[in-house]
């Protein structure tokens, strides 16, 4: 059953004005595959805000890591963008989604379609 974590920044990195990386610390967040997806938000008015990021880090990975563009009049990656080292933030368990290598079909060469 899905439910929300607490997490902590641990790093950023701001790779240009339009695009920045959050590393992020969620000692319960369970194993997941490389290519799976999560929800990332912030609380704001006993809600949370909320949207789905791809998960860049390695499932082996200690912390977890996201990479988003700040939209100009987004609900949450303006608030995103403005985390800091040791800020907090939410993270929906488990991972999910299907861009993963076992869903990949077994087969000597990936051929295209058309």
């Amino acid at each position: 059953m899905a439910q929300w974590l607490d997490a902590t920044v641990v790093s950023r990195t701001d790779w240009n004005d339009h695009l920045f990386s959050l590393r992020f610390s969620c000692a319960d967040f369970p194993q997941f595959k490389a290519g799976q997806f999560t929800k990332v938000g912030v609380e704001q008015d006993d809600k949370i805000l909320s949207r789905p990021y791809s998960l860049v880090s390695g499932p082996d990975d200690k912390e977890l890591e996201i990479i988003a563009v700040p939209v100009e009049d987004g609900l949450l990656s303006p608030k995103l963008h403005k985390l800091q080292i040791d800020d907090s933030l939410k993270i929906m368990s488990p991972a999910t989604g299907f861009l993963i290598l076992d869903e990949v079909p077994k087969s000597r060469d990936l051929e295209t379609c058309g």
